[in-house]
């Protein structure tokens, strides 16, 4: 392929240039925070009711809530408390707040 050359006006490139830019702009958004890349902390039934704004929540353990609020989930604290969240499952939404009966979760910052 690098034998391959185009021709813009006068000059000469290797058309893989083109193809495969080597320079790509990258924009920072949800995807930047769904990575943890804001930073999370480890929260367990000692915590209590813990509130903030978080983006993710993974359950690092079989997990419990007995509340769980969300400003984007519509039903959340009644269908999502009371039921066992597998070890490695996650939540992702907009969270404002979680009491845990039992397990141990990592909450990502929105």
């Amino acid at each position: 392929m690098w034998g391959e050359w185009g021709v813009n006006d006068t000059h000469k490139f290797p058309l893989d240039a083109m193809r495969f830019p080597r320079h790509l702009r990258v924009m920072r958004g949800d995807s930047y925070q769904l990575q943890g890349q804001q930073g999370g902390q480890a929260y367990n039934t000692a915590d209590g009711a813990v509130t903030g704004n978080f983006r993710w929540i993974q359950c690092v353990t079989d997990t419990v809530f007995s509340a769980l609020a969300s400003t984007n989930i519509v039903n959340s604290n009644s269908k999502l408390t009371t039921i066992t969240l597998p070890a490695g499952s996650g939540l992702g939404g907009s969270f404002t707040g979680f009491t845990i009966t039992s397990g141990t979760v990592i909450a990502y910052l929105a």
